[in-house]
């Protein structure tokens, strides 16, 4: 897919807790002044583990240190300017052209604060997308059964973030399960270009959820290769797949024991709200020596990052491991909280 692009002006705002401008002259127009209780606790800063020199001693005040930003900006090799008229805040490698004007305007992706117009002018423009998408996206058609959403765009520092909340079905329903996977990918590239349309250089990632709540989709654009990808799709049999392929590669042989290695064939089923994943014993038995000899808390860890890589492929899904020996007899359970990262070893046989 190849996504159009409008040439805007964008703002970028940089949350820094460096507050101060130190080292320069600067006029305030309109404004207030407060009394204030700092801490001075003679505070160090390093960069990359040099320490900075301070023109003015940096100081708490309710719970942030405040430290000068010029002295930072200038350690970063950045040149700091100060706009009076516009109470601006300008930060650039080359922050000059021709004679003492800062040649950076709102397109300059370090300023710091946003001209109040401006920033009233992109929240305008998240709101009629979003008014957008709920008329002329609110229903996907491509299926058996139509899924309906509403949608919320919220405007992050380097993306643009969509919910898609589902309206009239349920992940576990054929509403879900039986739309076409390609033609919605295109329905989802379809509002993404909408968005890419309007606002420029900047990612998109869409978050789908059924009417309770829970994930069904994830997908993301990256704007500066043009990709289009899609991290998860629930009931998708493709990800299953994959990782029952990628486990019985590299998770076939646990090797941390004392008699001998556990060799395991891999099987994954999707469950409403876990992953069953069945290890089956090809060389051992489980009053064998090789199960009684292996190292249990290293056999805990093999299985924790076998939940972890699952994790990473399939979000908000616990995880269930049931083994057996080659001889089907139940060896050991664990379960995974993918909420808490947490596992828990629920049975593993032991020897009379």
């Amino acid at each position: 897919m190849k996504l159009k692009r409008k040439k805007i002006a964008r703002n970028i705002v940089i949350t820094l807790l460096l507050i101060l401008l130190m080292g320069s002259s600067v006029a305030f127009g309109v404004g207030y002044s407060k009394q204030i209780t700092a801490y001075f606790n003679n505070i160090k800063v390093k960069l990359n583990g040099n320490l900075l020199n301070f023109s003015k001693e940096p100081f708490i005040y309710e719970g942030t240190v405040y430290i000068p930003l010029r002295d930072v900006s200038e350690n970063l090799g950045l040149e700091v300017v100060w706009d009076g008229n516009t109470n601006t805040v300008y930060l650039a490698n080359n922050i000059y052209g021709y004679g003492s004007t800062p040649r950076y305007g709102y397109n300059n992706p370090y300023v710091l604060n946003k001209d109040k117009e401006k920033e009233e002018e992109e929240e305008d423009i998240i709101k009629e997308l979003e008014d957008m998408l709920n008329d002329d996206y609110e229903e996907y058609t491509e299926g058996k059964k139509d899924l309906e959403f509403e949608y919320s765009l919220d405007e992050k520092s380097r993306y643009i973030k969509v919910e898609m909340e589902g309206k009239n079905f349920e992940k576990d329903s054929s509403h879900w399960e039986d739309r076409d996977e390609d033609e919605f990918e295109d329905f989802i590239e379809d509002i993404i270009e909408e968005i890419c349309d309007e606002i420029d250089d900047m990612d998109v990632k869409v978050d789908v959820e059924d009417e309770d709540g829970k994930s069904v989709g994830k997908y993301e654009y990256d704007e500066s290769k043009d990709k289009f990808e899609v991290t998860f799709q629930y009931g998708s049999d493709g990800d299953i797949d994959d990782l029952e392929e990628e486990l019985n590669d590299d998770y076939d042989e646990y090797t941390k024991g004392d008699d001998g290695d556990l060799e395991f064939k891999y099987s994954l089923k999707e469950k409403s709200d876990y992953i069953d994943v069945e290890m089956k014993g090809k060389n051992f038995k489980r009053d064998s020596s090789e199960w009684e000899n292996r190292d249990e808390d290293k056999f805990k860890d093999f299985i924790e990052d076998i939940a972890e890589k699952i994790c990473d492929e399939i979000d908000d899904m616990d995880v269930k491991f049931f083994i057996d020996d080659k001889d089907g007899k139940n060896t050991g359970i664990y379960e995974y909280d993918e909420g808490k990262d947490k596992l828990q070893d629920k049975f593993e046989y032991e020897q009379d």
